[in-house]
Parts: C-alpha cells; sequence; structure tokens
C-alpha cells in the first residue's frame, strides 16, 4: 500500500473544520432557535476528515 502524504495540510484542514464547527455552534447559541441542520453539516465535515486524517497516519505505521 502506498501512503499518501500531505498529513500536515490534511491537519490544517482539520483545524480549519473544527473552528467552522466552534463557530457554528456559537451562532446556534446565540440565536432564539438553534440551527441544528448547520451543526449537522458542520459536524459530518469534521468527522470526514478526522475519519480520513487518521486513515492516513495509520498507514504510516
Amino acid at each position: 500500500m502506498i501512503c499518501p502524504v500531505g498529513l500536515d495540510e490534511q491537519m490544517r484542514e482539520l483545524g480549519l473544520a473544527w473552528q467552522d464547527l466552534a463557530m457554528t455552534l456559537k451562532e446556534a447559541s446565540e440565536g432564539t432557535t438553534a440551527d441544528c441542520r448547520a451543526v449537522s453539516e458542520q459536524l459530518r465535515v469534521v468527522c470526514g476528515r478526522e475519519a480520513a486524517y487518521h486513515a492516513d497516519a495509520l498507514c504510516l505505521g
């Protein structure tokens, strides 16, 4: 199996995804009604990027 490169870029993108989730949660908590769809979508993004990063990192071992 060939290990993918670019874990540093994946980690940067993952950090940005977490920041986006934090801002979405903040906005939801400050509104009169929470937009769970936006939170759900951001969670999907974070989960997908986390899974991809860890799968690629495991390839190194």
